[in-house]
Formats: C-alpha cells, sequence, structure tokens
C-alpha cells in the first residue's frame, strides 16, 4: 500500500513538472505577444490557452455571489 502511495506520488509530480514547464512556455509566449500589440488594445491571451484534456471537477462546488 506504501508503494502504490509513493507511485502515485510519483505520478503527480511527473504532471506537476510537466504543467509547470507548459506553463513557463506560455508565460513567454505571451510576454513575446505582449510585446507586438499597441498599448490598449485586447491581446486575447486567456484565449490562446490550449483547452484541458481533461475535464474533471475537484468535487468543490463554485459559491455564487
Amino acid at each position: 500500500m506504501a508503494q502504490e502511495k509513493v507511485s502515485a506520488l510519483d505520478l503527480q509530480i511527473e504532471q506537476l513538472i510537466d504543467l509547470r514547464d507548459s506553463l513557463k512556455l506560455t508565460v513567454k509566449k505571451w510576454e513575446r505577444r505582449l510585446k507586438k500589440i499597441p498599448a490598449g488594445t485586447r491581446a486575447g491571451l486567456l484565449e490562446s490557452l490550449p483547452q484541458r484534456k481533461d475535464h474533471r471537477t475537484t468535487g468543490k462546488k463554485r459559491r455564487t455571489p
């Protein structure tokens, strides 16, 4: 059982490292994109994000105002 938990943690760590690397690349792309557009112009940065492959939820309900 302990070994299974260690293996699961190893997988999560690997996934987090992949996510971190992907986010670093995204930030670099955004910085280059922002340098090219005029001030005050909408850059559409969020629209440039890739769609997530899995759409799992955390089980937390969203609070409404």
